[in-house]
């Protein structure tokens, strides 16, 4: 799931030595998120004292997290592929050099192949090269089976609390808390918000798990996915990193303009899980 923001951090040449040009560079680290968002990373505690409570059984929220996972698994074979657009965006402090974006054409094919054509970039080219290019290597590389086990969001990674309900974006979803059973890079630690209808994730929003190196005190990730036919994509990710010598890094990714390819209609598991739930 979060494969996307353990790719973004790495501002040191491979002889591990500081990068100088003219002024030292600080170090930057970027979802996704995610997915997690230039609108100000929210105070979830507050959120979830305002989501619409109930206390369901214990059959009841594992039936969410079974019909979840379970409709996932339709989706992802009804999926033969798709093409897409992203926009990449990245600052590190308020100096124009350290910022830079990049537009970018992802061809997918399932079950794990994923392809970039950039078509525009401007900025800095350190960020461009170390932190864009990186971030899509990784992306590419996460496509592995494994890695895709190792990243979802399932009872195998993950344990689950029903918080309660809220709307988001007009649809209505469970809020449930996300605990990872392990500290592994691509597992986060907050909240998803699940589509009561689709059982689809609309919303991730916490932080990475396991930070990707120790100059990065705290990673904050945010991805929200939209419809789009019978598929959830990635919508929007952003990641605010707060790093050890030098202040606030951030990223945002925006996902737009897909064509799909599906092999056959989705009939995802519908209805509602139980009456604890609403």
């Amino acid at each position: 799931m979060s494969s996307w923001a353990a790719s973004y951090f790495t501002t040191r040449r491979r002889d591990n030595q500081p990068i100088h040009s003219g002024r030292a560079l600080r170090p930057f680290s970027p979802f996704f998120l995610s997915a997690l968002f230039l609108f100000a990373i929210v105070d979830r505690t507050s959120a979830a004292e305002n989501a619409s409570t109930s206390c369901p059984r214990s059959s009841s929220l594992e039936q969410l997290v079974s019909r979840m996972e379970a409709n996932s698994r339709l989706r992802e074979r009804s999926l033969a592929g798709y093409t897409g657009m992203r926009t990449y965006r990245a600052a590190n402090g308020d100096d124009d050099d350290r910022k830079a974006e990049m537009q970018v054409r992802v061809v997918y094919a399932s079950p794990s192949t994923k392809d970039f054509m950039i078509l525009s970039e401007e900025g800095s080219g350190f960020i461009r090269d170390r932190v864009f290019k990186k971030a899509m290597e990784t992306e590419k590389e996460a496509q592995h089976p494994e890695s895709k086990r190792r990243s979802a969001l399932t009872t195998d990674n993950y344990d689950f609390t029903l918080v309660g309900t809220e709307k988001v974006r007009g649809r209505h979803c469970y809020m449930v808390e996300i605990r990872p059973k392990r500290k592994d890079k691509f597992l986060v630690r907050g909240y998803a918000w699940i589509d009561s209808l689709d059982f689809a994730v609309v919303r991730i929003e916490g932080e990475l798990v396991k930070p990707p190196s120790f100059m990065t005190r705290k990673v904050q990730i945010v991805r929200d996915y939209a419809k789009v036919g019978d598929f959830w994509l990635p919508q929007k990710d952003v990641s605010t990193s707060q790093l050890l010598l030098f202040g606030k890094s951030t990223m945002t990714v925006h996902y737009y303009d897909y064509i799909i390819k599906g092999r056959e209609p989705v009939t995802a598991s519908a209805g509602s899980v139980s009456a604890s739930l609403k």
